[in-house]
């Protein structure tokens, strides 16, 4: 008898962008080309899992092409290895999908990021109600913040306008709106209307404050009424219950609004160096001054300085500041949102070991493990959003009903998640289509073989690819 020597084996895969480099070469190929007699090779084309952007097909083909032929010009003999492309075996999507579902938890518990987020104790109530009021605190200060310039306060008068004439939803705008089933709704339509002119009042009040304040004429006493009309103002816009999109999108527009003018201050100075050489005196341009000029050059940067200062005019309207004290509002605005994102994040991270408990339960349902802690992690940043602990429960009471939630929907929603390669869509398309036309033809439905026949792939093929594309 002869004994059949055992090798062992080696099995790696190279990436289809299609070029080689020397990195490759230095750090791979030339290791493989040496190990082919020592061990049984196995080297593929890994164009499923590497592959995470969108591809045109004949792109990746031709890549993988390439790739292969670099491989073996570099010394990898097909005779002593074994060199496939990855989508030419369909085994390797079916069996990635099936791990994915059935990660090992001792796997789990090993991988660095789930021991952190595992390892975090959760909050004690007393250390919740803490951050909780951070979190309040932050927010109020927020809306007093952003609703204290005109154009927050113009979009929020255009809001309570839509609500009185029916053109907006007052539950579309407002957060827990059901809780006021008892009340009328227009009866809530007009309490919202009612706030929204006193704070209007009130937010007349403090910019006649900043302006003393910021042009240096303010006493001890409109210090005392500036804080403590900001303080109603605030109170009267949080009694509005704005759902927490509106005053995210109203702040990142003061933000934009505020950097934008910031530009156009430092630009105007600029312009002024420019100019003076010039003997044109900037306070003096006008439009029409400007487009009279002969020398285009000259008129040009007039022009532009003329176009600067009516768009600093348009943001200090917007913004009620002069263009000395934009930056300083700018910096008040971002130390508000950072500290917010802050106090939001430490809630967050508390209880992230939640979402690795519950997404646990759920492995193997047909969603993998990273889709399923994404969904969970979406579910407890709802949670932290609308969490109010004035109510009396603990947040991880609360946040563990919003995990399950949106674990829950997205499994119902996507019960069928097996990722199909986008290189694979083509040829589902193609038999797809070739579906049709013998439906067309015949009036029937048509066989996997026959199928197979007209599209020219293997019958087992036909049949795995139409079961993954297959709707639940």
């Amino acid at each position: 008898h002869h004994e059949q020597k055992t090798m062992n084996r080696i099995f790696s895969g190279i990436q289809p962008t299609g070029n080689l480099h020397l990195g490759n070469y230095l750090g791979a190929i030339r290791n493989w080309v040496g190990l082919q007699d020592e061990f049984e090779s196995i080297h593929c084309i890994v164009d499923l899992h590497a592959v995470t952007q969108p591809q045109e097909p004949d792109e990746l083909r031709r890549n993988i092409r390439e790739v292969t032929a670099g491989v073996v010009a570099a010394g990898i003999d097909p005779a002593r290895s074994i060199l496939f492309a990855q989508s030419a075996v369909p085994a390797h999507s079916e069996l990635a999908w099936l791990l994915s579902c059935l990660t090992p938890l001792g796997w789990l518990n090993r991988m660095t990021q789930f021991k952190e987020m595992a390892g975090k104790p959760l909050l004690t109530k007393p250390e919740e109600i803490e951050v909780a009021k951070r979190i309040e605190g932050c927010r109020k200060a927020i809306v007093s913040e952003v609703f204290r310039y005109p154009m927050a306060m113009r979009r929020l008068e255009d809001i309570g306008f839509e609500v009185k004439e029916g053109g907006a939803q007052l539950q579309s705008l407002v957060l827990n709106y059901e809780e006021y089933h008892d009340v009328d709704t227009d009866q809530k339509c007009q309490e919202f209307n009612k706030t929204v002119l006193e704070a209007k009042k009130l937010q007349k009040k403090i910019l006649g404050y900043d302006r003393k304040i910021l042009d240096g004429s303010a006493s001890k006493l409109i210090y005392a009424r500036h804080e403590e009309t900001m303080e109603k103002f605030g109170e009267l816009i949080v009694c509005l219950r704005l759902k927490e999109d509106i005053i995210k999108n109203l702040a990142n527009e003061l933000e934009s609004v505020l950097k934008n003018a910031l530009k156009r201050v430092r630009r105007l100075g600029e312009l002024e160096k420019i100019l003076r050489p010039h003997k044109v005196d900037p306070q003096m341009l006008t439009t029409a001054i400007a487009e009279n000029m002969r020398a285009s050059r000259k008129k040009d940067l007039c022009i532009e300085y003329v176009k600067t200062v009516e768009a600093l005019k348009v943001a200090s309207d917007a913004t009620g500041l002069g263009n000395e004290h934009m930056r300083g509002a700018l910096m008040g605005l971002d130390s508000k949102l950072t500290e917010l994102t802050e106090a939001k994040w430490e809630l967050t991270e508390a209880n992230l070991r939640l979402v690795i408990s519950i997404a646990r339960r759920h492995m193997g349902k047909g969603l993998n493990l990273s889709d399923i802690i994404q969904e969970g992690n979406i579910g407890l940043m709802r949670a932290v959003d609308k969490f109010e602990y004035a109510r009396g429960y603990k947040f991880s009471t609360y946040a563990t009903w919003w995990i399950r939630q949106a674990i829950t929907r997205a499994l119902a929603d996507q019960s069928r998640t097996i990722r199909i390669p986008v290189h694979m869509v083509e040829t589902i398309n193609r038999i797809i289509r070739t579906s049709q036309e013998i439906v067309q033809e015949t009036g029937q439905e048509p066989t996997p073989e026959l199928i197979a026949k007209r599209v020219n792939l293997p019958v087992e093929r036909v049949k795995n690819i139409q079961k993954v594309s297959r709707e639940p």
